[in-house]
């Protein structure tokens, strides 16, 4: 998977970075999904410098990212958001405000992990219903109009009609945000047993994949 932090500090920091360059009153909006505790970071680190921070975490999926319509979940001081909002609605669909550097991030995060769940619930409903006879489209159309449907449903069930089940987000990816979830959820006393459940699901599926690129194709097909 992508270390954010490792790449953001890179990017951004030291003293060919580009904050180096950034003049006192500018704004810096980051994207990146990383641990809320990490944006807090930069926001100190920005503000030495006089620069404004603002995470801004994408969200939406591949195919809103691809028409330039994704929501912008948006943290940091309320009145560079508004400052800064002109500049987010060229290139997303919404942008909403969160309150204070580190919940956009939280949120997303949160996101990330119930679109994890809905990933796996939708897999499984599909194989059910195409296992028990039931065609696969009538099925869509069904779901999406009943209380089962969700956006997740909507925008990645389709996949399976053009013979993948291909997200476009890697199984590392939701793995690094289920950990970075379930850390934030122990650090508010809340339990997870459905998040920990998938956490272990597709933990044990990156080690399947770590396998079978040590061993071949071959095992791949043998383990299914």
């Amino acid at each position: 998977g992508i270390n954010a932090e490792y790449m953001g500090r890179a990017v951004m920091e030291g003293p060919a970075g580009a904050l180096a360059a950034m003049r006192p009153g500018m704004t810096w909006v980051e994207h990146t999904t990383t641990h809320p505790d990490e944006v807090v970071r930069l926001g100190g680190v920005a503000a030495a410098r006089g620069v404004a921070l603002l995470e801004s975490p994408l969200t939406g999926g591949l195919e809103l990212l691809k028409k330039g319509t994704m929501t912008a979940l948006v943290g940091g001081d309320e009145a560079v958001f508004a400052r800064t909002l002109p500049l987010l609605k060229v290139y997303t669909g919404l942008a909403l405000y969160m309150g204070a550097l580190g919940s956009a991030t939280t949120v997303k995060i949160i996101s990330n992990m119930m679109a994890a769940v809905h990933l796996v619930t939708t897999g499984e409903m599909l194989m059910m219903a195409r296992r028990l006879n039931i065609d696969l489209k009538r099925f869509f159309d069904g779901i999406r109009a009943s209380a089962g449907n969700s956006y997740v449903f909507e925008t990645e069930a389709p996949l399976a009609f053009r013979g993948t089940f291909d997200p476009g987000f890697t199984v590392a990816l939701h793995c690094k945000d289920l950990r970075m979830g379930a850390e934030l959820a122990k650090r508010g006393g809340v339990d997870m047993p459905v998040n920990d459940l998938v956490t272990a699901l597709y933990g044990a599926r990156v080690l399947l994949a770590c396998y079978c690129a040590f061993c071949g194709k071959n095992q791949l097909r043998f383990q299914r």
